[in-house]
């Protein structure tokens, strides 16, 4: 599958598409020459799903999400119109906002080094830890994972959002850290 330089929406209107936003499980979302707006299409085997059924009853589910009742205070790209001859749909490009992962792995000195695949520690942990190879390791992993009580902080507050979207029909697919925008 190529990118497209022009997608249509079911409403007639083009939208130019200037570069690819981000890629995941469920298709390919893109941004466009209009900033004000991103459009997300459903791939299938990493093709365009054009069959009328299966876009039929995407269309329809998308149009159910549309009308779902949306507290303001939810910072949602959520549909505006659904695309012409392929699944996906056109959405609000949610601007300002940064991938959770960039939250979660902040630089560190004592940031461990993966080259080639070969996971390296540290010089300074392995200063710390002289001979003990296994507590260097544990220091290792620990350093990367900004430590379990803001981990925590960030479930709890996710798992309350995922829990207020889903009672309102709105959680839908899967959830990736480069999904998840802060």
């Amino acid at each position: 599958m190529e990118l497209e330089e022009e997608i249509v929406d079911s409403e007639g209107n083009i939208h130019k598409i200037v570069g690819v936003l981000g890629k995941g499980g469920q298709g390919i979302v893109y941004r466009c020459l209009d900033k004000d707006v991103a459009i997300k299409v459903v791939l299938r085997d990493r093709d365009f799903i054009k069959d009328k059924e299966s876009l039929k009853q995407y269309e329809k589910s998308v149009l159910n999400l549309s009308f779902k009742p949306i507290e303001s205070h939810f910072p949602m790209s959520i549909p505006l119109v659904t695309l012409r001859g392929k699944q996906g749909y056109v959405m609000k490009m949610a601007e300002g906002y940064e991938p959770l992962k960039t939250f979660l792995k902040k630089p560190s000195v004592l940031e461990n080094e993966e080259k080639d695949g070969i996971f390296r520690i540290n010089n300074a942990i392995q200063e710390l830890c002289k001979d003990n190879h296994h507590m260097a390791l544990s220091l290792s992993y620990y350093s990367q994972t900004q430590g379990l009580k803001s981990r925590l902080k960030i479930l709890t507050h996710l798992a309350k959002l995922l829990f207020r979207l889903q009672s309102k029909g709105l959680v839908y697919g899967g959830l990736e850290f480069k999904q998840c925008v802060l």
